[in-house]
C-alpha cells in the first residue's frame, strides 16, 4: 500500500498512528528509511512519532505517554431523524455527565 492510501484509509476508520523510532546514533549520520513516510502518517492521522534513540527508559515513558493520550479519547457520532440529505443544518448539544 502507498503512504497515501494507507493514510487515507486510517483516517476512515478514524485510527490514530502512533510510531516509536529506535535508533542507535552513536554511528552518527545515518538515514533512517521511512522516516519522513512515518512523520507524514503520524501527523495526518492525529498521532505523532516518538522518538527514544536506544534509551528503554525513554521506550517506556513513550508507551506510557501513548497510553494516557489514548484513554483520554472520545468519540460522538450523531444519526439525524430526518433523514432528508437536503444538506439543512441540524441542531444538536453535547453534555458531559459525571465530569468534576
Amino acid at each position: 500500500m502507498k503512504i497515501g492510501e494507507a493514510i487515507a484509509a486510517a483516517q476512515r476508520s478514524n485510527v490514530p498512528v502512533y510510531a516509536i523510532l529506535i535508533a542507535d546514533r552513536s554511528h552518527g549520520g545515518l538515514d533512517y528509511g521511512g522516516y519522513s513516510a512515518m512523520k507524514k502518517m503520524t501527523e495526518e492521522t492525529g498521532g505523532r512519532m516518538i522518538d527514544v534513540g536506544n534509551n528503554s527508559k525513554k521506550l517506556e515513558e513513550a508507551f506510557q505517554q501513548i497510553e494516557d493520550e489514548l484513554r483520554t479519547q472520545y468519540v460522538a457520532s450523531y444519526t439525524p431523524s430526518n433523514t432528508r440529505m437536503d444538506g439543512g443544518f441540524r441542531r444538536l448539544g453535547v453534555e458531559c455527565r459525571g465530569m468534576e
